[in-house]
């Protein structure tokens, strides 16, 4: 049997995301050639370490964890630990979010990305960006500056705010 190229840690769910893990397993799994199923679920029961164990056999009861399949397993985890979010309460905090003082522009932006995720915006996410940006920037130069600029794209408004924050702090 060949050597593993790299390892897998147990899941931590205080400093990491149930989707982060199955993302690092997928590419362990991909880097070692381990295509079955059978074996993949095998190397998630053996490593997701002893507390996500205890709470899978809770969550399967009464039947075991080794009675599911790998897929099954990711599920029933993603489900317990991420719950659909409400759409509605997303586009809130998304909508609410203005840039704070000390924030960069991509820091700003960055924010707005991972509020929008869960928003369903669609193919209207960089629009829907964009407006946040324009809206949500406090800062009245750069502000004024993009609402005075015709078809404004996210692309063409990101850059003219970050230019402009640039050439404010020289």
């Amino acid at each position: 049997m060949a050597a593993m190229i790299g390892s897998t840690a147990p899941f931590d769910g205080q400093s990491q995301k149930w989707e982060e893990y199955c993302e690092v397993l997928h590419h362990f799994f991909r880097a070692n050639g381990i295509d079955d199923a059978g074996r993949r679920k095998d190397i998630l029961l053996s490593a997701v370490g002893s507390q996500t164990y205890s709470l899978m056999r809770n969550l399967v009861s009464p039947a075991k964890p080794g009675d599911k399949t790998f897929d099954e397993l990711v599920k029933l985890l993603k489900d317990h630990f991420n719950p659909k979010p409400s759409e509605i309460v997303q586009r809130c905090k998304f909508n609410s979010r203005y840039r704070k003082q000390g924030e960069t522009v991509m820091e700003f932006v960055a924010v707005l990305r991972k509020l929008a995720q869960d928003c369903n915006y669609g193919d209207k996410l960089s629009e829907m960006i964009r407006d946040r940006l324009v809206c949500g920037i406090v800062d009245d130069r750069i502000q004024r500056r993009l609402l005075s600029e015709p078809d404004l794209t996210f692309d063409k408004a990101l850059k003219l705010a970050q230019a402009i924050e640039t050439a404010c702090k020289m």
